[in-house]
């Protein structure tokens, strides 16, 4: 049953890959690539209802993929899976203490791929971009292009004063490390709810604990992807690496 699967699926795939290769969909630049892999400015768990990576079409059983890559997901039309569809693939970012707790997690964005063929209950789709190695398990997400402002994000803009009565703090960069540094991104525990928006400039500073001392000054970063109570930004700016912890400032509008 299973060669048999896997031959339906392999005569699809040769029947669409020419319609879906005509598809010329919006094409993302390279900031937005690389906000898309960026860590996202939530915490999730697994939804219940997921498809999920299964495997690959290569001739021999793996685990791993990069791209070029053809996978085997677990569901089809009786999942919502449609030709010509693009979705993220997602995955906890988990340790051994917390692999099995049912917790939610920061969410790691492992690349996102297009359905170029799918039958009742399976579908084929094609890795258009691997942000890092994909695994069997990693699971679907609705894919976006990251909207971002106009103008380049990597430029620092201090011409507005920092308001220091609504400052925040950094949570996490990816895969939950403790310190990043310039090019790279962190989350930061504001969000839609604290009215922060996608361009707002923030100021990071570091309270070194000495008594008497004022706040030093660390480093500068934008907002490139926003969630209601967290935010992501790119570090343009930063005289030494940006720790968990640090002050986020936003520099009034």
């Amino acid at each position: 049953m299973a060669s048999y699967r896997f031959v339906i699926l392999a005569a699809a795939f040769a029947f669409v890959a020419s319609g879906a290769a005509a598809q010329t969909p919006d094409e993302p630049t390279s900031a937005q690539v690389a906000v898309a892999c960026a860590p996202p400015p939530i915490m999730a768990t697994v939804p219940a209802d997921a498809t999920h990576v299964i495997g690959s079409q290569d001739a021999v059983a793996r685990t791993v993929f990069g791209t070029p890559e053809l996978l085997v997901i677990s569901g089809g039309t009786d999942r919502g899976l449609q030709l010509g569809q693009q979705y993220f693939l997602r995955r906890l970012a988990r340790t051994a203490e917390n692999y099995r707790d049912k917790l939610p997690h920061q969410v790691r964005t492992t690349g996102w791929v297009r359905v170029v063929a799918v039958n009742a209950t399976t579908a084929i789709a094609t890795v258009e971009h691997a942000c890092g190695y994909i695994l069997v398990g990693d699971y679907l997400d609705a894919f976006q292009i990251p909207p971002l402002p106009d103008g380049d994000i990597t430029t620092v803009d201090t011409t507005r004063e920092p308001d220091f009565t609504s400052f925040g703090r950094i949570l996490y960069g990816s895969e939950q490390r403790r310190s990043g540094g310039i090019g790279e991104f962190m989350v930061i525990d504001r969000g839609t709810d604290q009215s922060v928006a996608v361009g707002a400039r923030f100021a990071i500073y570091r309270d070194i604990r000495v008594s008497g001392a004022p706040l030093t000054s660390i480093g500068e970063a934008t907002v490139v992807a926003i969630g209601p109570t967290m935010a992501v930004v790119r570090i343009n700016r930063a005289r030494d690496a940006i720790f968990t912890g640090d002050l986020a400032v936003p520099r009034s509008k």
